[in-house]
């Protein structure tokens, strides 16, 4: 008698369980999307790739990005490099 209450209570709560999950659905949260405008980019060109300077007006951020055929990487610049 005891094990088939158990069984029976397993039972309900896996039933309620699937009802839950059934019925509950998640959403994802797309991203805002970014305003273009809001970066300013000076391109310098160099003899072994492309150097640019990108500045969000928005946070006053400054980075510097090196461009090349193998790659490109990026860093933080001073505000005064961006100016």
């Amino acid at each position: 008698m005891t094990a088939s209450k158990r069984t029976g209570w397993v039972l309900i709560g896996a039933f309620i369980g699937a009802l839950a999950t059934s019925s509950v659905s998640a959403v994802r949260q797309h991203p805002d999307a970014v305003d273009a405008s809001r970066l300013s980019v000076a391109l310098a060109s160099t003899n072994i790739g492309v150097l640019a300077f990108v500045k969000d007006t928005k946070s006053e951020g400054c980075w510097i990005v090196f461009s090349k055929e193998t790659g490109v990487s990026v860093a933080p610049a001073p505000r005064s490099a961006c100016q």
